[in-house]
C-alpha cells in the first residue's frame, strides 16, 4: 500500500507541476491519471489505517495534502475550478 501511494502521489505531483507551467497540459488523460493515482493514494490510506499505521496513515495525509494544496494553486492560477476536482477529506 506505502509504495504504491508514494509512486502514485510522486507521479500526480510531476503531472501537477507540468500542468502548472502548462495549463495545456491538463488533457482528459492526464486528469484521468491522476484519478487513477488518486484511488491508489486512498487505498494506501485504509490499508494504514487497517492495520492502525498511524505514521503511515499520517504520511499518505500529508501526500494527500500536498496534492490538494497544489490543485489549489493551479486552479487560483487558472482562475476556473478544472473539470476534476481531488480532495480528500481524512477520516478521522
Amino acid at each position: 500500500g506505502m509504495a504504491k501511494a508514494m509512486q502514485s502521489y510522486q507521479d500526480s505531483m510531476a503531472r501537477l507541476r507540468t500542468a502548472d507551467d502548462y495549463p495545456q497540459a491538463m488533457t482528459e488523460a492526464v486528469s484521468k491519471q491522476i484519478d487513477e493515482n488518486w484511488k491508489c493514494i486512498e487505498e494506501g490510506l485504509v490499508t494504514m489505517q487497517e492495520l492502525r499505521n498511524t505514521e503511515g496513515e499520517e504520511q499518505i495525509a500529508a501526500m494527500i495534502h500536498q496534492i490538494n494544496k497544489k490543485i489549489g494553486e493551479i486552479q487560483a492560477r487558472m482562475g476556473v475550478p478544472t473539470k476534476t476536482v481531488w480532495t480528500y477529506d481524512r477520516v478521522t
